[in-house]
């Protein structure tokens, strides 16, 4: 036994050497002329060694040094070169006719491709494309898990790639490194590459780096992805440097047959954010079902593109949600979102074809309005350069038609505010189609007070209408809000119906029609208390407070009238009327004013943002004159006539008329 093992080592050796002194004696610049020669028949071009390849028996492989390959063509160029490299294949396997590549590696290899003009006159380039499989083929149709030849380890050192075309525009891809180790048939694969590129394209520059570093596993129909880490840090270009790498992690598998793509843990994280997807999408249809999460710093992100947001507010928001997408569809299922105070909880769901549809549910928690608003610009827009003279104007082209969405939506928030001005228990409701909507179910309170009603909006016919009614409003607590102070208390109800149309506020107020009603009780004005508390008969006659104030109102096409005007109190009684128009804003108002048992005209006149307010001089005239003794009694001071008496009530009255113009003017915002 030992003997037959002695002879078959003794005939092993003997082989390996008579195949070593083999080697020796090959020609090979006849191996690298017949490479060559084969190369050129399959491309057109040769390949050239600059030192012809070596081959070796222990390990079993090549070694070649520099080679080059070159193709001219009227469209195009191509080129092809390495520094070096050399490969290993498996002894073993061979003996059973199979191939395994224990390690394939190339040195500095390079890729050029140059894209000219044809000639003109040339006929278009005859590679073709071939022919795409009918669809039922390709659904049939999955790619097999057998691999022509096994590889252990790939490594690509130092490549360049390099596309250009006929206007200038380049991509480089540069430093390009490329490890792959275990091809083989159900096994799992590791994959390690990076580079680094640029791309010059209409005069832009993006430019950046790129890393990829994952196991994959491929089993037909099935390919899995696990481990991933994908990483993309932009330098120049759209994306801003700032953003910093770009990081996906996460697993995936893909099935080829049912052309289905599951994601779980994606993760992609940049500057100030972070974002998860998990689910499945349809490669056939584009379509994804699963769950969202994002975190972010809005503030902070925008900034990065020069974008400014308003910088109230916390800078942080967190959204997650379940999501269904697809080219026709969007449902956001569990909608959950924060920023700040601000909490967002619902659904919603859009419909894009074959007609817009847009539905859902959605409640707010605390809003504060201006920390959404957009800041105003410092610098005033430059004015509009007027067309030079006898230079054609472009035609403007026809627009098309608006296309109006179906809807039902409600909205609830909890608080909404507006600097002083706010809002509790907002609920509202809007519905309908083809731009024909309606406004149910409004109400909220506002400054103490219950607000209700509904509206409705033609839109293309730009009618809009609204019914509204408020009770218990404070009137002190509303002026407070609009930052006008509290020149005013008292409690305010309201009801009206109004309708207008047109497509500006100009056009709205001068087609304003409808009625309406407003009360105040117990209202308490602060000009009441310019009324000069010494002058006879006039000490404690006007009351601090009215008890209720009536003003009726109806209006047609933006002229409003108010008749009558009833306000009642305590010593004190006034009926009046007035005339607003809208469109020239205007106001013309006369009262009596009923007290000590005086009637006191008084004249309110002039446009809104410079009212006069005055007594009628026919009163004041009899005023001069004297007062009935009457009218004096009780309130005359010892020593005192009539007469004076009576013209200092007058300039009292007056005097008190005007400063209530100040307050009113205050009201209107003037």
């Amino acid at each position: 036994m030992k003997r037959l093992l002695f002879w078959f080592v003794l005939i092993v050796l003997l082989l390996a050497a008579a195949g070593a002194f083999v080697l020796t004696r090959v020609d090979t610049g006849f191996v690298a002329s017949t490479i060559s020669d084969a190369v050129k028949t399959a491309t057109g071009a040769p390949v050239t060694f600059t030192d012809p390849p070596r081959l070796s028996l222990f390990p079993l492989g090549v070694d070649f040094g520099r080679l080059a390959w070159q193709r001219e063509q009227p469209d195009k160029s191509l080129s092809v070169s390495a520094a070096g490299g050399h490969a290993r294949v498996a002894f073993s396997p061979l003996l059973s006719g199979d191939v395994v590549v224990e390690e394939l590696t190339l040195r500095e290899p390079a890729l050029s491709i140059a894209l000219h003009e044809p000639p003109a006159g040339m006929p278009p380039a005859t590679d073709a494309a071939p022919a795409a499989p009918a669809p039922a083929a390709a659904e049939a149709a999955v790619p097999s898990d057998a691999l022509p030849l096994e590889l252990g380890q790939v490594r690509v050192e130092k490549a360049r790639i390099s596309l250009t075309n006929a206007a200038g525009d380049r991509l480089a891809i540069d430093d390009l490194h490329l490890s792959l180790h275990n091809v083989r048939r159900h096994a799992d694969m590791l994959l390690d590459t990076g580079f680094s590129y640029a791309l010059s394209l209409g005069g832009r520059n993006i430019s950046g780096s790129f890393a990829l570093k994952t196991t994959v596993r491929y089993y037909a129909p099935n390919l899995t992805i696990r481990d991933l880490q994908l990483g993309l840090t932009p330098q120049t270009g759209p994306l801003p440097a700032a953003l910093g790498p770009l990081a996906l992690q996460g697993e995936a598998a893909l099935n080829f047959a049912t052309r289905k793509l599951r994601l779980q843990n994606m993760a992609l994280a940049c500057a100030s954010s972070h974002a998860e997807l998990s689910g499945e999408a349809d490669l056939t249809s584009l379509s994804f079902a699963g769950a969202l999460s994002l975190a972010t710093a809005p503030r902070s992100l925008a900034a990065l593109w020069s974008i400014r947001l308003p910088q109230q507010g916390e800078d942080r928001l967190e959204l997650s949600t379940g999501l269904e997408c697809s080219p026709d569809r969007l449902a956001l299922r569990q909608l959950k979102a924060a920023q700040g105070k601000t909490r967002l909880e619902g659904t919603l769901n859009v419909l894009l074809r074959p007609e817009p549809d847009i539905r859902g549910s959605l409640h707010l928690g605390d809003v504060i309005v201006e920390h959404y608003l957009p800041e105003k610009a410092a610098s005033a827009a430059a004015p509009a350069t007027p067309p030079a003279a006898g230079k054609k104007t472009e035609r403007v082209t026809s627009q098309p038609a608006p296309v109006f969405p179906t809807l039902d939506l409600s909205l609830s928030v909890d608080s909404l505010r507006y600097k002083e001005m706010g809002a509790q228990g907002l609920h509202l409701r809007l519905r309908g189609e083809k731009g024909r909507y309606r406004l149910q179910d409004l109400r909220c309170r506002l400054a103490g007070g219950d607000i209700a009603g509904q509206g409705s909006a033609d839109l293309p016919q730009k009618r809009y209408g609204l019914n509204l009614k408020a009770d218990n409003v404070d009137i002190g607590g509303l002026t407070h809000m609009l930052g006008k102070g509290r020149p005013a208390e008292g409690k305010a109800s309201l009801t009206a119906d109004l309708s207008a149309a047109g497509e500006t506020s100009e056009k709205l107020l001068a087609s304003l029609d409808g009625k309406g009603a407003l009360e105040v009780r117990d209202l308490h004005l602060q000009a009441l208390s310019a009324l000069p508390r010494d002058i006879p008969g006039v000490s404690g006659a006007i009351p601090n407070r009215i008890a209720r104030v009536q003003v009726p109102f109806t209006a047609r096409q933006g002229e409003v009238t108010s008749k009558p005007i009833v306000a009642s109190a305590d010593g004190l009684n006034a009926n009046g009327q007035a005339t607003a128009s809208l469109p020239r804003k205007h106001l013309h108002a006369t009262a009596d004013v009923r007290t000590l048992g005086l009637t006191i005209p008084v004249i309110i006149d002039g446009p809104f943002d410079k009212l006069s307010y005055t007594v009628d001089p026919r009163f004041l005239a009899r005023m001069a004159t004297g007062l009935p003794g009457a009218l004096l009694e009780g309130g005359a001071q010892a020593g005192k006539t009539a007469g004076q008496t009576a013209r200092d009530a007058g300039s009292a009255i007056d005097k008190t008329v005007r400063g209530a113009g100040g307050l009113v003017r205050g009201l209107l915002g003037r």
